[in-house]
């Protein structure tokens, strides 16, 4: 988490895509900035976020991401592979 955090600090940038599993949406995470900020549940979401990024439907479960949205709790499916429902589906 340091050597994230101090290498953000520095200017390079980790930036980790997902896809909401129920909206389809693209999701861009920050994972400097998240290092950054010291909280202790830092190192679990990042965790969860290269958990989600590299999920297959159907081989590796979809990861729940809560993130704080405008001061409220928002719940996140996550999974970083497109679904053969919507494989056919353009962005």
């Amino acid at each position: 988490m340091t050597e994230l955090a101090q290498a953000h600090q520095q200017g390079r940038r980790l930036y980790v895509g997902t896809t909401a599993a129920k909206t389809k949406r693209f999701v861009i995470w920050d994972i400097g900035a998240i290092a950054c900020r010291g909280q202790p549940q830092d190192k679990q979401l990042i965790k969860q976020i290269l958990l989600a990024s590299s999920a297959i439907p159907g081989i590796f479960p979809p990861q729940h991401i809560t993130v704080d949205l405008d001061g409220g709790p928002t719940s996140r499916e996550s999974t970083g592979a497109k679904t053969p429902t919507n494989a056919g589906e353009r962005a």
